[in-house]
């Protein structure tokens, strides 16, 4: 759904995420639920 929408906000603002996912799509909603809370 949204996979290329937070890769490139997370590019920015941290960089080390986006090789997690692009390794994994598990990665992404992980990364979104430690932001949010």
């Amino acid at each position: 759904m949204s996979f290329s929408h937070p890769r490139g906000i997370r590019g920015g603002a941290m960089p080390r995420f986006t090789k997690y996912e692009e390794k994994t799509d598990r990665a992404i909603p992980v990364v979104r639920l430690r932001r949010r809370g």
